[in-house]
């Protein structure tokens, strides 16, 4: 090699080395840009949001810091919920531990990183193992759905249901530190009081609530009125137990207490629901129409000849496949088993259908795709006094030739009924509750009659009052869930199912207070 040729290699190498240094120090500029860009972008750490809707602070206990009996201490806030109320994460975050702790129920951990690179550990206690929606190692953003409250039982130590949340200060520890109380005083100084942290760092609300103003009612899917023995008071519900204020209202005057039925559609293709309103036993045969959305009243019309008095039952369903939905009427308990269907202005389209002969039990009704074909039939159940049967109508009124038994032939106590799409397959089931004078039983069948194998007692084994029942898709995952009330004889009780094997209480919730004991009639919107 010559000499030249190792001085321009010498050269060379000098270039490269300079090269590579420079490399090294923008490489370097670099890595302190981008740490400085994730450091910034992560103080919206900070933009925390409720962990459940509303917050009331549990008074009298379950406030923090709050000295309980026995000398201990509460290291969060109790907010008193229905069960199957959502939870949401309080901020970004990663999560840490799922478990189920003794008398604290299922317990998620998740760890937070504030903008002073301080970690915090938000808990949330009472929640329910089989409804938990993220799993430990996730990351998880404000207003993230992870989970819903427990009810009241061996797996929440039988507490009434509440959310216990709390905010740990430091990282997320292995060793249990996590408690809900503690006999150490000083203790709370290893925690923050979670409603002044929310009062200070909360600025903006939960995707879920933003949602909600823009979208009025969307989870206003539980529509209720009271069973005999109260006034016409019907009520939009969240599936958190709460009620809608401004779709609270009373659908006609009367000083009797006949009650009233209810049912929700679309009647007019708008997009938007219609609540309807059938008078109750005692009052004259009248259908009221109420728009969902303001709660004005748009019509009324009568049902039946204005001198029966055996109450009207409702429910509505595109029979014709149109897009609009029908109004479907039956006769209640001491009528004939007469079925009609009105359009929107109150048009007769079925004026005679008497799917149970000359029989005087009056009917309940419902609506649902049986057959996958698009077009709803008519399903009616008998009342009282005779064999608990359900069969169904074609949109043109032909009668089915299924006659299903939904319970035992000794029952007299009729059935009541509502169609759902149990397991997403794009046709309903037909889902029965046991009227009065029988067990609280909810039994599902396929349109043939098959029973589906599930059945439950949704309330105690005991009470006799009768089951309404109607269904939503409560989670929205394509299955609907069963909703099942006290008809009457009972409070106005109602509890949304998961329909399997545990029978999966979603959301309970009473809607007219704990004094009134007449029952309540319960409609979905699917």
């Amino acid at each position: 090699m010559k000499a030249g040729e190792n001085k321009t290699k010498d050269n060379m190498a000098h270039t490269l080395k300079n090269f590579f240094l420079l490399g090294f120090c923008l490489l370097f500029a670099l890595a302190s840009v981008n740490s400085s860009t994730s450091y910034s972008a992560h103080a919206e750490t900070r933009d925390f949001g409720y962990p459940i809707e509303p917050w009331n602070t549990t008074q009298g206990g379950g406030e923090f810091g709050a000295e309980r009996s026995g000398n201990v201490y509460h290291l969060g806030d109790d907010v008193t919920a229905p069960a199957g109320t959502a939870i949401y994460a309080f901020g970004s975050g990663i999560v840490k531990h799922i478990g189920i702790h003794s008398r604290f129920g299922t317990v998620i951990l998740i760890e937070h990183e504030l903008v002073s690179e301080e970690k915090i550990v938000s808990l949330y206690g009472h929640l329910r193992m089989s409804d938990v929606a993220v799993s430990e190692g996730q990351s998880v953003e404000k207003g993230t759905l992870i989970g819903r409250l427990g009810s009241r039982g061996a797996e929440n130590g039988f507490w009434i249901e509440h959310l216990h949340f709390g905010i740990h200060k430091g990282a997320y520890q292995k060793k249990w530190v996590y408690w809900g109380m503690s006999k150490r005083q000083e203790e709370l100084t290893n925690w923050y009081n979670p409603s002044s942290f929310l009062a200070k760092n909360v600025k903006s609300k939960n995707v879920t609530q933003e949602l909600s103003q823009t979208v009025p009612y969307q989870d206003g899917k539980i529509i209720t009125g009271p069973g005999n023995g109260g006034r016409p008071h019907v009520r939009v519900m969240k599936t958190s137990g709460s009620a809608y204020k401004e779709l609270d209202f009373f659908a006609y005057k009367s000083p009797k207490k006949a009650g009233a039925d209810v049912a929700i559609g679309d009647l007019n293709y708008d997009g938007k629901d219609e609540i309807i309103v059938g008078n109750g036993p005692g009052e004259t045969p009248e259908i009221h129409i109420f728009d969902k959305e303001t709660g004005e009243h748009v019509r009324t019309f009568l049902a039946f000849d204005e001198d029966f008095k055996g109450g009207v039952r409702v429910a509505t369903g595109d029979i014709n496949n149109d897009d609009a939905e029908e109004i479907i009427v039956g006769a209640g308990p001491g009528g004939g088993a007469h079925v009609r269907v009105f359009d929107r202005n109150g048009t007769v389209i079925h004026s005679k259908l008497f799917p149970f002969g000359n029989q005087k039990t009056g009917v309940d009704v419902a609506a649902g795709d049986l057959n996958g074909d698009g077009s709803a039939e008519i399903i009616v159940s008998s009342g009282p006094g005779k064999e608990a049967r359900i069969t169904y109508y074609s949109g043109d009124g032909t009668l089915s030739k299924a006659s299903i038994l939904a319970f035992p032939k000794a029952f007299r106590g009729g059935a009541h009924v509502t169609a759902g799409d149990i397991d997403n397959d794009g046709i309903d089931e037909i889902i029965a509750g046991a009227g009065p004078g029988g067990g609280p039983q909810v039994r599902v069948f396929e349109a043939d009659g098959t029973p589906r194998g599930i059945q439950f007692f949704p309330f105690h084994h005991n009470f006799r009052g009768g089951i309404d029942v109607a269904s939503i898709d409560f989670d929205e995952d394509g299955k609907d869930e069963v909703v099942a009330s006290q008809f009457s004889g009972g409070q106005s009780w109602i509890k949304v199912y998961r329909y399997n094997n545990a029978h999966t209480v979603l959301s309970e919730f009473i809607v007219y207070g704990t004094n009134f004991e007449g029952g309540t009639n319960v409609a979905g919107k699917r």
